[in-house]
């Protein structure tokens, strides 16, 4: 087992240094699409919408002309269905794209809501053991946002979603720019 994991760090080694310039050219653009989403976080997530609405669009097409095709099968109706379903969802999402904001916003603090509480829940019965109190505060921390953005509603929608995202973004681009660095100067992984 020992020999497996060490043959993986070597492979995964090499494999950093012979594409180092591609992580790093990568990073550089994921920091530069981070920034700008961070700065303009109501047009970051209009352009999230709209691709959004796009590819759920071009889904309940592809979608749909396989159930046509496939008439007369097992369930015909229910695949039509769903195809028809996201070509709507597609549609409502590219004809109100700021209303898709708010409603994607929105789903984005449910979720965030519901890890932190997830979080919370898994934490308070781990009292004791190491490390349990950093779980617990990134849960309550996640619940907050949550319950922050969800407050702010619709308000929230012109930043939170743009912002979360340049921020994630930005977080990438530097972790992989960091580790190019890192494999250029031949430091241990």
């Amino acid at each position: 087992m020992a020999t497996d994991i060490h043959m993986t760090t070597i492979d995964l080694s090499a494999a950093l240094r012979a594409h180092r310039i591609g992580f790093r050219n990568t990073g550089l653009v994921l920091i530069v699409l981070g920034g700008l989403a961070i700065l303009l976080p109501l047009a970051a997530a209009l352009a999230i919408n709209l691709l959004l609405g796009l590819l759920l669009l071009a889904s309940g097409v592809a979608m749909g002309v396989q159930a046509l095709r496939s008439m007369g099968a097992a369930r015909f109706w229910w695949h039509l269905g769903l195809a028809v379903l996201y070509g709507l969802m597609g549609v409502v999402l590219l004809l109100d794209p700021l209303q898709g904001v708010v409603t994607l916003t929105l789903l984005l603090a449910a979720l965030l809501l519901f890890e932190g509480v997830v979080k919370i829940a898994l934490a308070l019965p781990m009292r004791g053991v190491n490390g349990w109190l950093w779980l617990l505060f990134s849960g309550v921390i996640t619940a907050l946002l949550g319950g922050l953005i969800l407050s702010g509603l619709p308000g929230s929608a012109a930043w939170a979603l743009g912002l979360i995202v340049g921020i994630n973004l930005l977080i990438t681009g530097v972790s992989l720019v960091s580790l190019a660095t890192a494999v250029n100067r031949h430091e241990p992984l």
